[in-house]
């Protein structure tokens, strides 16, 4: 199970994966057994699969079982849209220390204004059970451009991670972003951002993480961010800044942890 060939292949009792009939796949009749029947999978001294899941698997197998195909090229009803949106909330919050959540107290935003952005594929997800701080993310929405951002203002002061990493942004989103005061965590990689744009975000002082993989970016650019005390951690891969690059510019920047996309380069 641990690799596709072995999962599509199965075994002497039948098909793991029978694609797009998830009840004559053995996956998932094991889960449907009894818990004390010996077939039953998860084994009951295990932690037990959710319905949740359950259903994710069926889904799974229903669309055909691929192993290469992103979420948002995948036929989702309602209940999957849920299940999926639950689990990224899940996965966001788990990401998020103490030290990412601001001390400070802020108001809620108005839960028809929140709803009605995530009907537009918009992820808007709390950070934490006590907090009304969020985390926004367009994954769901490689199309967005700009405008969008202008969407986000009423909720400005409560983002504090802000994922735009693969959408058709541009600099001049940067300029809106830019207000966006208590960001700690930005994901602008795979975007057409530029070194003349990264000087919209040199009031972000409370940015920690910052994400510029598979962009533009240059070592004269990134010097623009010096003022960024809080700044630590930033992936450079696939940008115009290697690591000999780095090492003219290391000393302005020395809390961050830059990462070229093999391993944590230090100094």
């Amino acid at each position: 199970m641990d690799l596709p060939e072995g999962i599509i292949k199965g075994g002497k009792n039948g098909k793991t994966i029978v694609l797009q009939n998830p009840f004559e796949s053995e996956l998932i009749k094991r889960i449907y057994l009894p818990m004390n029947d010996e077939h039953h999978m998860p084994p009951k001294e295990q932690s037990q699969i959710t319905p949740a899941e359950v259903q994710l698997l069926q889904w799974w197998i229903g669309e055909g079982a691929s192993f290469d195909k992103k979420v948002n090229q995948t036929i989702q009803t309602q209940a999957i849209q849920a299940i999926l949106k639950g689990l990224e909330a899940k996965r966001e919050n788990a990401i998020f220390s103490n030290n990412d959540i601001p001390d400070t107290k802020i108001g809620e935003v108005s839960d028809s204004l929140i709803q009605r952005l995530r009907k537009m594929n918009i992820a808007i997800v709390p950070v934490g059970d006590e907090s009304n701080y969020l985390s926004v993310s367009f994954a769901a929405l490689p199309l967005a451009t700009d405008d969008v951002l202008e969407l986000l203002y009423p909720l400005k002061k409560n983002i504090i991670w802000l994922k735009l990493g693969g959408t058709k942004i541009s600099d001049n989103a940067l300029h809106h972003i830019g207000t966006f005061e208590n960001l700690t965590r930005l994901s602008l990689d795979h975007t057409a951002i530029t070194d003349a744009g990264l000087m919209e975000l040199k009031n972000l002082k409370n940015l920690r993480y910052l994400n510029l993989a598979n962009t533009s970016i240059s070592i004269d650019g990134f010097i623009k961010l010096k003022s960024l005390s809080n700044l630590t951690s930033v992936y450079l891969y696939q940008t115009q800044i290697k690591k000999e690059d780095w090492i003219k510019i290391a000393d302005k920047f020395p809390k961050v942890e830059p990462d070229f996309g093999d391993t944590r380069f230090r100094f």
